[in-house]
């Protein structure tokens, strides 16, 4: 993970104790090495499009609730293991029992995730859900919960604390609603993502410690709705999001088969310090079976305690 500098041979650098440099640097690299093997974890968030029994077309055929295909779940449970994060949330998951269904599997196949979790909401087809290596210290749902505008979150939010090398932080998760809307005056639902989003951002700042907020926020960074929790730069204390790219650099997260439109939707917030510990930096996983599981792409970052 770390590789010391090599010098030039012959060269004996000194410091100013007699080490040699060089020494002094793998010295340095090897400590460092060993904390982050002690204290690094990979935390990722990804809507796996409905893992759950609803009506859907499969194979050109209209299908009324059926379950999610084994083909969608066989890819997805193939990105989770290349992911291998340590703590994982889930949107559009179909709820406890779809939810042991994937922790069985994933453990038949090698990755075992003994701590897990749930939040139903309004919409009882499609919960947030966590699978975790590690301890929850504690697990919060809030749900029911009322946005600003009086309606319920149709969500809710997940709250999940751990504790890493006698830090105690918090992962909050969500996920907004969609675009979708039959209301004339809010036909992309804009007005309704942003109540959601002041009602669950006022838990998220009344958070006592460090935290990271992942989701699907269906909007993008410049909109209103993500505006709510970043602030701006004369609020330094909220929350900031993490530069997340694919292999390719591109930072779309989501495909709208009908439209032909790629977007940039799901994120992690982090409060300035989860912001220092992953090193302003995310990742989007863009295995070619990615978009054979979901119509969302992973995204997941390293947090260094």
């Amino acid at each position: 993970m770390f590789a010391a500098r090599r010098e030039p041979v012959g060269v004996n650098l000194k410091t100013h104790s007699g080490i040699s440099f060089t020494g002094a640097l793998i010295f340095a690299c090897a400590l460092c090495l060993l904390c982050a093997q002690g204290a690094q974890l990979r935390v990722a968030t990804w809507n796996v499009r409905n893992y759950n029994t609803c009506d859907r077309v499969v194979g050109g055929v209209f299908r009324r609730d059926y379950p999610k295909p084994e083909t969608e779940k066989a890819a997805l449970r193939a990105v989770l293991h290349e992911i291998n994060a340590d703590i994982i949330v889930f949107q559009e998951m179909g709820g406890p029992l779809f939810l042991e269904e994937l922790r069985r599997d994933l453990k038949r196949d090698g990755l075992n995730y003994p701590h897990a979790n749930s939040v139903q909401g309004a919409d009882p087809a499609r919960m947030l859900a966590i699978l975790s290596r590690v301890p929850i210290v504690e697990f919060k749902a809030h749900a029911p919960l009322r946005a600003e505008s009086g309606k319920t979150v149709a969500r809710g939010l997940l709250e999940a604390v751990f504790e890493t090398q006698g830090t105690r932080w918090h992962l909050f998760a969500l996920h907004l609603k969609s675009r979708v809307n039959a209301q004339k005056g809010d036909p992309k639902a804009q007005y309704q993502r942003h109540g959601e989003a002041l009602a669950l951002n006022k838990i998220v700042q009344a958070c006592p410690a460090d935290y990271v907020v992942a989701g699907d926020f269906n909007d993008n960074a410049r909109s209103t709705t993500l505006r709510v929790f970043i602030g701006d730069d004369k609020q330094p204390g909220h929350c900031r999001p993490l530069d997340a790219r694919d292999n390719r650099g591109e930072i779309w997260t989501h495909f709208f088969a009908g439209g032909e439109r790629y977007e940039r939707f799901d994120f992690l917030l982090c409060s300035p310090a989860m912001h220092t510990r992953a090193r302003s930096q995310a990742h989007i996983a863009d295995s070619p079976l990615v978009l054979k599981a979901s119509d969302h792409r992973p995204v997941w970052a390293d947090f260094l305690f």
